[in-house]
């Protein structure tokens, strides 16, 4: 999520709208292709180490409920806000003179799905180090 936050909106805002549309409509299923598959395992395994944790108590349990709430919170952003407008630009149903918006709404909710699972790995990471320090 990072690379495409700092390589491709950079480079999707310099296009004018009908060329990002084209692009976009063009490449998108390839980022998809990486990006959907990855959510679909890091969003379980955060929430698998929450429950496994859970009995144990203390930071293990409190980190490791923090990384999946925010890898759940990951996933209702996507829905939310980026879903509907992927699917408006591979479409080419957003208008060009309402590209832009669109483009830089779409861009401000990826850098809060960045914030979120930087956030996640970070917890997650605590919950390992947690266990590790407190292991019989």
């Amino acid at each position: 999520m990072l690379l495409i936050a700092v390589a491709f909106v950079g480079y999707w805002q310099s296009l004018e709208p009908e060329a990002f549309l084209a692009w976009f409509a063009t490449h998108a299923h390839r980022i998809g292709g990486l990006m959907v598959p990855l959510g679909a395992a890091a969003t379980p395994a955060a929430i698998g180490s929450a429950v496994v944790t859970w009995r144990l108590g203390g930071s293990i349990r409190a980190w490791a409920l923090t990384s999946a709430v925010l890898a759940v919170l990951m996933v209702v952003v996507y829905f939310g806000a980026h879903a509907p407008r992927n699917t408006a630009f591979a479409t080419r149903s957003v208008a060009p003179e309402n590209v832009s918006r669109e483009l830089g709404v779409w861009a401000t909710w990826h850098w809060v799905r960045v914030v979120l699972g930087i956030g996640a790995f970070y917890a997650q990471l605590l919950s390992i180090q947690c266990r590790r320090t407190h292991a019989p």
